[in-house]
C-alpha cells in the first residue's frame, strides 16, 4: 500500500492503481486495503469509487475491530456529504449507528 500511495505522489497514478488492484486480489479480505485504496481514489477525484470501497469496509464489520468500523464510518459520512454522495437507508442507518456506539 505504502508503494502505491508513495508511486501517486510521485505523479506515477496509474502504476498506484495497478498495485491497489493486485493488492485487493491478492488479500481481498484485509480492510485496510480497501480503506487505503478509498483513500488513495478520494485523492484522484474518484469520489464515488472512494464511497464504494468504504461502503464494503462497512459490510465486513463482523471481522474488524470497532474502532477502525468508526474510523470507516467517519470517513464515508465526510465523503458523502461534501461531494453529495446519496448513501442507501442500510448504509446511513450503519454509519448513524456505529457514531452512536464510539461516543
Amino acid at each position: 500500500m505504502d508503494e502505491a500511495d508513495y508511486l501517486d505522489i510521485l505523479g506515477r497514478r496509474e502504476e498506484g492503481l495497478l498495485e491497489y488492484e493486485k493488492l485487493l486480489k491478492e488479500v481481498p479480505d484485509f480492510h485496510w486495503v480497501h480503506i487505503r485504496f478509498a483513500r488513495f481514489l478520494e485523492r484522484g477525484g474518484c469520489f464515488a469509487e472512494a464511497a464504494g470501497q468504504y461502503k464494503y469496509v462497512l459490510e465486513m464489520d463482523e471481522e474488524i475491530d470497532s474502532g477502525d468500523m468508526v474510523m470507516v464510518a467517519r470517513e464515508l459520512k465526510e465523503l458523502a456529504k461534501a461531494h453529495r454522495i446519496e448513501l442507501d437507508d442500510e448504509v446511513q442507518e450503519d454509519i448513524e449507528m456505529l457514531l452512536e456506539d464510539a461516543i
